[in-house]
């Protein structure tokens, strides 16, 4: 199953910083990808943060397959850098959803 969403979704999403953050999560592998679960409500999976224990993570998808809301259970609670990284690192696993027009310049880099 691809992620609902697109990638342009994820960016449209999040501030910059948070992104970026997040984007190097993703890079540097922090996501327990063994945990990833996928349907057509949600996605939930855990990410290590700076603790011990991973953050448990769940983005919610609303009525239109868009991002309802992203939560964890780190100190920031809502979109937060680890919702980024769990998302990428999703659509790289089980891809995205294809979004009309968009062009390879619209892809995400891991710089």
């Amino acid at each position: 199953m691809t992620l609902p969403i697109t990638q342009k979704q994820i960016t449209d999403r999040f501030d910059a910083a948070t992104f970026k953050r997040g984007q190097q999560y993703a890079y540097l592998g922090r996501i327990v990808t063994d945990f990833l679960k996928l349907n057509k409500k949600n996605l939930t999976g855990y990410v290590q943060g700076s603790k011990r224990r991973p953050y448990v993570v769940e983005v919610l998808w609303n009525r239109n397959t868009e991002i309802g809301a992203c939560l964890c259970t780190c100190p920031v609670y809502r979109d937060c850098k680890h919702a980024v990284a769990l998302l990428l690192a999703a659509g790289a696993k089980c891809g995205f959803s294809a979004d009309v027009g968009e062009t390879s310049e619209n892809e995400l880099s891991w710089s």
